[in-house]
């Protein structure tokens, strides 16, 4: 029972300290080909490109690019929500469970046959029970920390900025 107690808090604080929260708003990078347009979004902003500014994740919205000489152009936009990973928690519980269930498989073979041979004694080994118990603890840890990993790299994901590109046509350039 104190190991349960111990095993459970570890697993715990493996899972709270990778409990990194997703930020909301993300960095849009707004590029014109040429430089120097004047960006309106239809959230009410605006910037001169190139030109960075922050926006709610799972939003969409309208750009409107003008520029004097240039044709105006409208962008839309849609910004994604982040979709979270579980790969490394999915990993690490699977290999959690087969590293420690074959761990004691192998530890209570070897362990009752060096006691038996020092002592001449029978000893029980393990029950298959015990090893699964000993399975689902790793895989119970070994998941926590993939779980943790997986979060710091949504972190990461999620403050990536995502860049629009506009090229603007000319109004010399009318078509026939």
């Amino acid at each position: 029972m104190k190991y349960a107690l111990q095993t459970s808090g570890l697993l715990f604080l493996t899972i709270v300290t990778g409990c990194a929260a997703i930020p909301n708003e993300v960095d849009l990078m707004v590029q014109t080909v040429p430089s120097g347009a004047n960006v309106v979004s239809t959230e009410g902003w605006s910037c001169t490109t190139p030109c960075t500014h922050s926006v709610t994740r799972d939003s969409q919205f309208i750009l409107e690019v003008t520029q004097p000489g240039y044709k105006p152009e409208t962008e839309q936009i849609r910004i994604p929500e982040i979709e979270r990973s579980n790969m490394f928690r999915n990993i690490g519980a699977g290999v959690g469970f087969v590293v420690m269930f074959v761990g004691a498989d192998i530890s209570s073979d070897l362990g009752t046959a060096l006691i038996e041979a020092f002592t001449g004694e029978k000893v029980s080994v393990l029950s298959t029970g015990e090893k699964i118990g000993a399975g689902l603890i790793g895989g119970g840890v070994f998941g926590g920390i993939g779980y943790a990993i997986d979060r710091a790299r949504d972190q990461t994901r999620a403050k990536q900025p995502i860049e629009v590109q506009i090229e603007l046509n000319n109004e010399d350039n009318s078509e026939n």
